[in-house]
């Protein structure tokens, strides 16, 4: 239970900092003025605001509401919205979504092996190098 309950949180801040540097490439132009108070560390985000974002993955409720909550400082600050889209059919949507064009803007992978699958569609964004970087000092293989 214990392991279930670290990998789940792991896939938790994984997908924090997914969508974090993910929305990164929208951030404006390094005119824009830089946010203060509360706010100061989503700086690169402002500018953004209307913006939607999708997270698809296989966490819905319970679990899925900690990271919604996640999410609500980040959207305040920025304007950004993110969409939490939860789904037990996952593992069996995200190819038909990718195939139809309609895939999320950030997917959370919970095996390798279907990640491996829609590498090879040719369809996925690689990792900025930015994100390469946070995993390799954060995360442990």
């Amino acid at each position: 239970m214990r392991a279930t309950i670290r990998r789940r949180s792991a896939i938790g801040v994984a997908t924090l900092a997914v969508a974090a540097l993910a929305l990164s490439g929208c951030a404006p132009a390094a005119e824009d003025t830089a946010a203060t108070g509360d706010c100061a560390a989503y700086a690169d985000y402002l500018g953004n605001e209307g913006t939607e974002v999708e997270i698809y993955t296989t966490i819905v409720s319970p679990e899925a509401d900690l990271f919604q909550e996640s999410f609500a400082e980040f959207e305040e600050c920025t304007g950004i919205t993110i969409n939490w889209n939860g789904s037990q059919e996952f593992e069996a949507q995200l190819p038909v979504r990718v195939e139809g064009g309609t895939a999320p803007d950030l997917a959370v992978f919970p095996q390798p092996g279907l990640l491996k699958k829609m590498v090879e569609t040719g369809k996925m964004v690689p990792a900025s190098d930015a994100l390469a970087a946070s995993v390799d000092a954060n995360y442990t293989p």
